[in-house]
């Protein structure tokens, strides 16, 4: 963060700028956590835990699907027989 590179230069300046611009990022994320929890949390799923579906809802990691699915093996049981 640049606020936090010029604080030993500028400390006054470094520690004004970071309380006034630090409660946006924290409370744009608290906002989106309590979106996807409203949305994943309804009346007939009310007692889910949420805690998995909120770290990957909220996550900016974009998932490698086709490595993940490369490295399971499907079960003989499940596989389609023509």
């Amino acid at each position: 963060m640049f606020w936090m590179k010029v604080l030993p230069e500028y400390p006054d300046l470094a520690i004004k700028a970071l309380k006034t611009l630090l409660p946006f990022p924290t409370s744009y994320l608290c906002e989106s956590g309590f979106s996807v929890m409203a949305a994943t949390k309804t009346k007939s799923r009310n007692r889910l835990d949420v805690r998995d579906e909120l770290r990957m809802s909220l996550s900016s990691i974009i998932p490698r699907w086709e490595r993940l699915v490369a490295a399971k093996q499907a079960q003989g049981s499940h596989l389609i027989r023509l």
